[in-house]
């Protein structure tokens, strides 16, 4: 929730409400994702696309 929340403040997005209309995710899963409910990885990358943000993914250092 944090992630998103940052990406909408640094949009301008000011509510849940506005992200949905904007990413057309539906709105119960907005909510349900800025509250720290339980979303797939696929909503949430679907929300930062329409953002204008990409996820990355990289691999853990072996720790040597």
């Amino acid at each position: 929730s944090v992630l998103i929340k940052t990406a909408m403040a640094n949009k301008g997005i000011n509510n849940g409400t506005e992200l949905a209309r904007l990413s057309g995710v539906p709105y119960s899963t907005v909510i349900r994702a800025l509250n720290d409910g339980n979303i797939g990885a696929n909503v949430v990358i679907e929300m930062l696309d329409h953002m204008g943000y990409q996820l990355s993914i990289s691999l853990k250092g072996s720790g040597e």
